[in-house]
C-alpha cells in the first residue's frame, strides 16, 4: 500500500512535471498498449507529446514491442521510475524513439 509520505512525493513530482509540459495538463489521451501488465499511453496537445507508461507489477520488468508513438525520434528520460517503492536502481532509466517506434 502506498504510504502519506510516497503518495506526497509522487504528487510533487507529478506537478512539477505538469507545470513543464502542456500535453500533461490538457493533452488528448491516447492509449498505446495495454494488458494486465502494463498500460502505456499518450497525451498530446500541439506539438507536445508525454508517452506515459505503468507497471501494474513494479517488482517486474516488461518489453514492450511495436509500440507507435507520435513522439520525435530520440532518446528519453523515465521521470518517475521507482518512485513509488523506492527502487532507486531503475532510476535514470531512458527509452528511446526510432521512426515512431518505441523502443522500451
Amino acid at each position: 500500500m502506498i504510504q502519506r509520505q510516497q503518495l506526497i512525493k509522487v504528487i510533487a513530482e507529478m506537478s512539477g512535471l505538469r507545470q513543464e509540459n502542456d500535453a500533461l495538463a490538457y493533452g488528448e489521451t491516447k492509449v498505446l498498449y495495454s494488458d494486465d501488465n502494463v498500460i502505456v499511453y499518450e497525451r498530446k496537445f500541439y506539438d507536445d507529446v508525454v508517452v506515459v507508461a505503468v507497471n501494474r507489477q513494479p517488482d517486474r520488468e516488461y518489453q514492450l514491442n511495436n509500440v507507435t508513438t507520435d513522439l520525435s525520434d530520440g532518446v528519453y528520460n523515465d521521470e518517475l521510475s521507482g518512485i513509488l517503492y523506492d527502487e532507486w536502481r531503475n532510476r535514470g532509466r531512458r527509452a528511446a524513439v526510432f521512426a515512431n517506434v518505441l523502443l522500451s
